[in-house]
């Protein structure tokens, strides 16, 4: 019984590692489905994206309407399907476009686009009704789109007589299309002949009345008009719904293979979910089988250890059964040569000594068997004692004793635990007061930041106002400067004009002529002007200007002198107005600097933990004195960075690559906003050549500091979608963008199923 417990044990045991090989096959073989799933999709999503692109196209060569107009038919036929009954039988009446019913070779295919232009997405219906039941519901359910039906029914198509040319042919003779659909081909192809070349095509269109066609596209009407010229083969109608054709056939084909694969996959986990079950209730039934083999273990250890007592008994015993039989052989022995000398009467013939002696050794022969039952009872006692002792000792002390060393050697091991644990406690504790005090420090060291940045930014402001209010000076100097060259400019004027009305007067005596000659008469001034013009003309030989040129000269120069002093002051005063203020601006621009320069650092080194950067200030003349911080010496500011090691020599950010050049571009605008916060930030795909690290480490760094400011990113990215708040997605339908608010998980879903995110 237990040999054949132990058996099914073992065969459990095999049997449940058959199933895990089993799953691990399994397993192995889903991995593999999942890799083909995983082709499949991104084939699929491929293909979805081409189709897109296509169909883009295939619009914008046919036209939207058209377009429209055919999805339109195919919802209102799916409706019709899905409802049954007549509705299902109108579907089954409408039999496609013309494109979709007729065949051609390549070489004709340029021929049939010109022909029949839009007209390859003609719908050919069975009459008139199935046509306005489509329409109907097409109004009904406000769908849009251009639709021209052609009912086989009322179409009515003349014989046409072609003429027998060997350089023309029929186009409808190279066409293959299904003889129910004949009307609708000839009305459409049936008055037009492809002809050999464009001297063949013209002749016949006036002699024929047909229209001709070459197989280059060049077209003769029967009117007498002519069209053609170069035709761009990737503009064609055929060619592009044949691209989309191919395209919807093998995007069909790959969601057939993806549905059995999903059912092979689901097959499979239904296989893993029994083969689980199954592997669960195996190891149920071992645990139990498992339960009842211990124990019956351990009934098996316990009859041997009875056993083991019995055969030691039972050797004991068989030593006292031989004694025994020594004895009792010995006491016959003795009894039949008792009884034999009972027979004869020797105590008559014996002495009275012997005789006394016979009766004292009887009584010491029946004191002496009196003695021995009593030891051998003795002995049996003592005997049965040691049994049960030894059993006592065998099935409970050592028990006890191997179960007490066990629970001793677990008490050691688990006081060496704890005294192990106590050891971590201890180093833990001392590193959690370390950390505390660490963070006491790094405490105090922000309190001290933030009041000194809260001092320097005071200081900032206060510069800042200073620097407007001599700002706001200037500009008052300034405008009193253009007022006072204005009226300077006037007023030069004015004595220009006076000094040449003086001049025209000539030399004025020293005298003062206006108290002589104010109270005069006007014709005794007239008496007097004329007697000294008779007496200039005595001196008419002299420059009469000369003292009057000389005198003015004087005038000139000491006004010339007054104006230079009253410059030279102005001057001094305005140099020193303008070294204050760049001084002022060299201070401003060196604290500005130093910030923006601190807060580069601290934020690149976030960014890139293993790298650093740093901003230097250049100059025109590196070599010349470093305490000329004049402004004029300043030519920009240049990046110097290293991203792989923090020993390693910082690189000019000219030996950088495109991404690197990004992330530090994007560290400045975070040190700037530190400094001076704008409201809000649009970045557009600002990640476009960072790595996923660093993508994830400037979306923190945006999260970071959106609490001062609202950044806009555009993104192909998922890591900046982690923090958003909120998400927008921009979509194109009819060749009009459209923005609209989405989910994150459809964010998610348009960036992971976008080729740019695939990128």
């Amino acid at each position: 019984m237990i040999h054949y417990r132990e058996n099914i044990y073992h065969l459990f045991t095999y049997q449940i590692l058959f199933q895990h090989l089993s799953l691990f096959h399994i397993n192995y073989v889903c991995s593999k489905l999942w890799t083909k799933e995983n082709e499949l999709e991104q084939k699929i999503s491929s293909l979805k994206y081409d189709m897109l692109k296509i169909d883009q196209k295939l619009r914008a060569v046919t036209g939207k309407q058209i377009q429209n107009g055919c999805d339109s038919v195919r919802k209102v036929l799916d409706s019709f399907k899905s409802r049954g009954g007549d509705e299902a039988k109108i579907a089954e009446q409408y039999y496609g476009t013309i494109i979709d019913n007729l065949t051609y070779r390549d070489d004709t295919s340029l021929a049939v686009d010109v022909t029949a232009g839009s007209r390859l997405f003609n719908h050919i219906v069975e009459n008139e009704n199935i046509a306005t039941a489509i329409l109907k519901e097409m109004n009904k359910q406000k769908l849009p789109g251009e639709i021209n039906f052609m009912p086989l029914n009322r179409m009515d198509v003349p014989t046409v007589k072609y003429p027998r040319e060997k350089t023309a042919v029929p186009m409808v003779s190279k066409l293959t299309y299904d003889s129910k659909y004949d009307k609708a081909m000839q009305f459409i192809f049936g008055r037009t002949l492809i002809c050999a070349n464009m001297d063949v095509a013209s002749r016949l269109s006036r002699s024929s009345g047909l229209d001709c066609i070459t197989l280059e596209g060049d077209k003769f009407s029967s009117k007498g008009v002519m069209s053609g010229g170069y035709f761009n083969p990737s503009k064609s109608r055929l060619h592009t719904f044949k691209t989309h054709t191919e395209l919807t056939k093998q995007l069909k084909q790959y969601e057939q293979e993806l549905l059995s694969l999903n059912k092979e996959l689901d097959q499979i986990g239904t296989v893993i979910n029994d083969t689980v079950s199954d592997m669960q209730k195996n190891e149920t039934d071992k645990c139990k089988l498992k339960g009842s083999y211990d124990k019956i273990n351990a009934e098996l250890r316990l009859y041997r250890e009875k056993l083991s007592n019995i055969e030691r008994f039972r050797e004991s015993n068989e030593q006292a059964l031989n004694q025994c039989k020594i004895s009792v052989e010995a006491l016959r022995r003795t009894k039949e040569s008792l009884e034999s000398e009972l027979d004869q009467e020797l105590l008559s013939q014996l002495p009275v000594r012997d005789r006394e002696e016979i009766k004292a050794l009887d009584d010491d022969v029946q004191k002496l068997k009196k003695d021995n039952s009593e030891v051998v009872n003795i002995r049996v006692k003592l005997e049965t004692l040691k049994d049960q002792l030894e059993n006592l000792l065998t099935n409970n002390l050592k028990r006890r004793r191997e179960a007490l060393l066990k629970t001793l050697d677990e008490i050691s091991l688990q006081q060496r635990q704890i005294v192990n644990k106590n050891a971590e406690l201890k180093e833990i504790d001392d590193k959690i007061k370390q950390n505390n005090k660490k963070i006491e420090s790094f405490g105090n060291k922000i309190e001290e930041f933030v009041e000194k940045t809260a001092l320097e930014r005071k200081e900032l402001e206060e510069r800042t106002k200073k620097m407007n209010i001599l700002q706001y000076k200037i500009n008052e100097v300034t405008e009193l400067l253009e007022k006072f060259a204005m009226r300077r400019y006037m007023l030069e004027q004015k004595i220009s004009k006076t000094e040449k009305d003086i001049e025209q007067l000539g030399t004025l005596p020293r005298e003062n002529l206006y108290s002589k000659y104010a109270q005069m008469p006007s014709k005794d001034l007239f008496l007097e002007l004329k007697k000294t013009n008779k007496k200039l003309k005595e001196f008419s030989h002299v420059n009469k200007k000369a003292n009057d040129h000389y005198l003015s000269e004087l005038e000139i120069k000491k006004k010339l002198l007054c104006e230079k002093l009253d410059l030279v002051k102005s001057e001094e005063k305005l140099n020193e107005l303008i070294s204050v203020i760049d001084q002022n601006k060299t201070d401003a621009i060196l604290f500005t600097f130093k910030q923006i320069s601190k807060y580069f650092k601290v934020i690149f080194k976030q960014l890139v933990p293993t790298g650093r950067a740093s901003i230097v200030m250049q100059v025109k003349n590196p070599a010349e004195d470093e305490s000329d911080t004049s402004d004029d010496n300043f030519t920009g500011i240049g990046i110097k960075a290293s991203f792989i090691d923090a020993e390693v020599e910082t690189k000019d950010i000219n030996k950088l690559s495109g991404g690197q050049k990004s992330l530090l571009a994007l560290a400045l605008i975070f040190a700037i906003h530190k400094c001076d916060p704008a409201p809000f930030y649009l970045f557009d795909e600002i990640d476009q050549t960072l790595d996923s690290s660093y993508r994830r480490a400037v979306a923190n760094m945006i999260h970071e500091l959106s609490n001062q400011a609202q950044f806009i990113t555009t993104t192909f990215s998922p890591e900046f979608l982690e923090h958003a708040n909120k998400f927008y997605g921009v979509m194109t339908r009819d060749k009009v963008s459209y923005i609209g608010c989405v989910t994150k998980e459809a964010a998610l879903n348009f960036i992971e199923g976008s080729p740019e995110g695939q990128d």
